[in-house]
């Protein structure tokens, strides 16, 4: 902000613009270097168009984004003539600014669930808002030291949160109970399906092998599709 400054050398910066048609462009710029006499620094002018010392204008990392909607990033490099590092770069950049910080004291619904980010079996837990579908925290690993930054962030606003969808984790359902005693802890639907479709086919399997009687195993192995389907799956197919 200081007005005591002199010149102290320029440099030529290229900058990649919006393709004219299908031709890349660049804009060549003649950077000053100024200097402060009252804090002795020395940095380049700030340049309009672009942000700090990106190569590209802010017009094509707009453009990129406009792209992203309906394109993948390969598709997108090849297309505006650039490394695939570069989009990705300008994806990364915009969800750290609009979504690396999102507003806790909204939350009133969320679920807790994992997943693999590798076929190692390294997982991730993350937290969604689900009055908007928004994730609103990701942790590393699936257990409950999983959620202590989500809770530490939440703070005061814990009081609010009324329901908690969890899967059967008992590392989830302690961490609910013990940080949001007053919430309603609510078991996903995926996971109560799934478990008693497992518990009904041991059950079966079991008097498959207790039954002597060939026909009637024949019966118990044939009932498995019918077992697991629902009421209006059949009367469908009856039709």
């Amino acid at each position: 902000g200081s007005h005591n400054i002199n010149r102290n050398g320029s440099h030529i910066r290229r900058f990649v613009s919006v393709p004219i048609g299908l031709s890349k462009t660049y804009i060549d710029m003649r950077v000053q270097r100024i200097q402060c006499h009252d804090c002795g620094c020395i940095k380049q002018e700030n340049v309009a168009f672009a942000k700090g010392k990106r190569r590209h204008t802010i017009a094509f990392a707009n453009m990129v984004l406009d792209l992203s909607r309906f394109a993948t990033i390969q598709d997108i490099s090849w297309f505006l003539q650039v490394s695939w590092d570069v989009v990705r770069n300008i994806q990364m950049e915009f969800l750290q600014s609009n979504y690396s910080n999102p507003d806790l004291s909204t939350l009133r619904r969320i679920s807790i669930d994992e997943f693999a980010t590798h076929k190692g079996h390294v997982y991730k837990t993350i937290v969604v808002d689900l009055d908007n579908g928004h994730i609103v925290y990701v942790g590393d690993g699936n257990g409950k030291n999983a959620l202590d930054g989500f809770w530490d962030r939440l703070g005061k606003d814990k009081e609010h949160i009324q329901a908690v969808c969890t899967d059967l984790s008992a590392a989830y359902t302690r961490s609910v109970s013990e940080h949001l005693p007053n919430a309603a802890l609510v078991v996903d639907h995926f996971h109560v399906t799934k478990l008693m479709n497992e518990k009904l086919d041991l059950l079966r399997r079991q008097l498959w092998h207790v039954e002597k009687d060939v026909n009637k195993r024949k019966v118990i192995k044939g009932t498995r599709w019918l077992l697991l389907r629902n009421g209006n799956d059949i009367f469908d197919h009856a039709h």
